[in-house]
């Protein structure tokens, strides 16, 4: 018989022991933060139902096409807000995975998140543009960035925890490297682009923030806020990266500032879209009747389809013109209408000829009938009949 070891347990040992159930316990600050992104996805979901409606109930623009902008921020800070608090907090899922199939369920969830971060963020550069009225080859290629850039970066990331190991990955050097390239491509391009168009509004003569079109004032607002949203992002970085190398003692100071920042850079992406596009189409419209250039482009383009003078050429029928040059009078004919066609047109384009014609044969046929001129039968028959007699007729004649 073996002896016992110091693990063995028998029955008798555990009469008595109670279970303690596990308390969740969140302090003051986490709920707090857990307040605030809440509040943010609430906002982005009101948000997205307005504006959705008005531009459908307004009848200027695709609501289609608001709905598919919004959408994108629904998934992103849904995402984020579930795996950020409520996981972390309450259902550990994605954080405490002990099992293979748990890591991978993890890995997918993060590409999923990483992939819609990058579409959020990119689609708003395109949607700043598309407001603003941009169009051709431009708008395309913000389009395509919008979703080869994310697809890029999160295949890169899903790669990255695939092949290292879990201790690799959560090394100070690898996680400061994940965080400048999750910096550099969601962050500093996207906000490179928004200055760039900003300087280019400045040198174009950009004035003011509102604009005689409510999609212009719409666009700038949204721009406004997105740079403000990766301007806060980067102060999140920053603060980052020093406390991974600080100490201990400063890495846990300076961890409720970075959560901080990074549940304010999500209201403000919420606050951006939809609310300042819904925003700027609900402003009024400058005053610009003390303005003279702008009145006259106004009223210039109201003239446009009023000083049109519209023609309309008559339409007469032409008539279709001979095939020959000549005009084709038979002379042999067994119509009698042909007949009477061809005299009545020589009575009244030849007068004088045909009263000479008819002199002739009057006196013709009163020497016929007098006697004084003899004609044989045989040779006094015509040989062709120009009467109006068909041809089938036996020739008359002449009685002398």
């Amino acid at each position: 018989m073996a002896v016992n070891s110091p693990l063995d347990v028998k029955l008798e040992d555990l009469e008595g022991l109670e279970l303690e159930y596990e308390e969740i316990d969140v302090d003051g600050e986490e709920l707090g933060r857990f307040v605030l992104r809440t509040f943010a996805v609430l906002l982005v979901l009101a948000g997205s139902a307005v504006l959705v409606f008005t531009v459908y109930r307004r009848g200027r623009g695709s609501w289609t096409e608001v709905l598919g902008f919004c959408s994108v921020q629904i998934i992103w800070q849904v995402l984020a807000w579930y795996a950020k608090h409520v996981d972390a907090n309450w259902v550990h899922s994605l954080t405490e995975c002990p099992t293979v199939d748990c890591d991978y369920r993890r890995k997918i969830y993060l590409f999923i998140e990483n992939l819609f971060h990058g579409i959020a963020v990119y689609s708003g550069i395109a949607l700043v543009g598309r407001l603003e009225g941009l169009v051709g080859a431009v708008l395309w290629m913000l389009g395509i960035m919008s979703a080869a850039a994310p697809l890029l970066y999160a295949v890169i990331m899903l790669l990255l925890d695939l092949t290292l190991s879990t201790e690799k990955r959560a090394e100070h050097i690898t996680l400061i490297g994940v965080a400048i390239a999750r910096t550099v491509w969601f962050n500093l391009i996207p906000a490179g682009l928004l200055l760039c168009w900003f300087m280019g509004q400045c040198l174009n003569g950009f004035m003011r923030l509102r604009s005689s079109s409510s999609r212009e004032t719409a666009s700038r607002l949204i721009a406004a806020l997105l740079i403000l949203f990766h301007i806060i992002h980067f102060t999140e970085i920053i603060i980052y990266v020093v406390a991974k190398n600080s100490s201990l003692d400063a890495q846990i100071e300076l961890s409720s500032p970075i959560a901080w920042l990074l549940d304010v850079g999500h209201l403000i992406a919420a606050l951006a879209i939809p609310w300042a596009w819904f925003l700027g189409l609900m402003l009024p419209k400058p005053d610009s009747n003390s303005d003279p250039t702008e009145m006259n482009l106004k009223l210039a383009k109201q003239n446009k389809n009023r000083n049109i003078i519209k023609y309309k050429k008559e339409k007469t029928n032409v008539e279709t013109p001979p095939t020959t040059p000549m005009k084709f009078k038979p002379e042999i004919t067994s119509s009698p209408s042909v007949t009477s066609q061809e005299t009545s047109g020589t009575v009244l384009y030849n007068t004088d000829a045909n009263l000479d014609k008819k002199s002739k044969r009057s006196s013709y046929v009163e020497a016929v009938s007098s006697g004084s001129l003899h004609l044989d039968p045989v040779s006094a028959a015509p040989t062709k009949s120009k009467s109006a007699d068909p041809l089938w007729l036996p020739a008359k004649s002449l009685q002398v």
